[in-house]
């Protein structure tokens, strides 16, 4: 026969089994939550790095690569993992804002953590380089070409070996147009000295060719003077009357000479007594 106690003792086992039972299903419950929390957070669609609550969410984020962004990455002759590496870099390396314009092959080698990764940046940039600097000179041809053909003779475009050859043919014109064209010269002549030999060698050096010589007579008495020493030395009087030679006394006494001739070109001579 069950006692009275026995019955109240039963009813509590019952009741903490009851108790049991449902605090286990409470903390099962919660612990699925927490998992399923977990799992939610994890697996949530990232906008923005902003928006990143842990280092995977950052990693997918920049993972998701747009059509552009694969088609940027090929245009730089690098993976898909190595553009998605870029764009975290770009975000958030201290190079990336100090040089805002860095391009990706050199933020990717400059960031790079092994020498072999360092290595294979620098040989894909210079491979970069080398077709660039192939394709501005492929364009620049290009270029001259048309100049050419529209402007023929045009200096722009010309290369180093056309410009110099130009160089040098415009030089030997110049000595040629400096040949055709006469020089200008004074001759001062002392009359208190004697034109000797070295005297009339001058004389037929300055008024050979077509030169322009301006005579000036010192202690010259009379114009009958003059004409008797172009007379005597063969001076070309044709030239005297067209104006070519011409026969002066003077304004100032120049500075003294030895000889009894001075000549000088007419552009030194005037250098020297400004």
């Amino acid at each position: 026969m069950l006692t009275k106690k026995t019955l109240m003792l039963r009813g509590n086992k019952s009741v903490t089994f009851q108790s049991l039972a449902l605090f286990s299903f409470i903390a099962l419950s919660f612990s699925v939550s927490a998992v399923n929390s977990i799992k939610s957070v994890d697996t949530q669609m990232i906008t923005s790095a902003e928006s990143a609550l842990n280092n995977k969410q950052l990693n997918d984020y920049f993972s998701q690569l747009s059509p552009l962004d694969k088609a940027k990455a090929k245009s730089w002759g690098l993976s898909t993992t190595e553009w998605s590496k870029y764009k975290r870099l770009k975000e958030t390396s201290s190079r990336a804002a100090l040089v805002p314009n860095i391009d990706p092959i050199t933020l990717l080698g400059t960031e790079a953590k092994t020498d072999s990764e360092r290595k294979y940046y620098a040989r894909l940039f210079n491979d970069m380089e080398i077709k660039r600097s192939i394709q501005d000179v492929a364009f620049g041809f290009a270029q001259n070409a048309d100049i050419q053909r529209r402007t023929p003779g045009h200096n722009a475009f010309k290369s180093s070996k056309e410009k110099r050859n130009l160089r040098k043919a415009n030089y030997l014109a110049g000595i040629a147009k400096q040949k055709e064209t006469p020089d200008e010269y004074v001759a001062f002549v002392d009359f208190n000295k004697k034109c000797g030999d070295a005297c009339q060698v001058q004389l037929d050096q300055v008024t050979s060719g077509g030169n322009f010589v301006h005579f000036y007579f010192l202690n010259a008495k009379s114009d009958k003077q003059l004409f008797e020493f172009v007379e005597k030395h063969h001076i070309d009087a044709k030239k005297i009357k067209s104006g070519d030679y011409t026969l002066n006394y003077p304004d100032k006494t120049p500075k003294p000479f030895k000889e009894s001739i001075y000549v000088e070109l007419l552009s030194v001579f005037q250098e020297k007594n400004q």
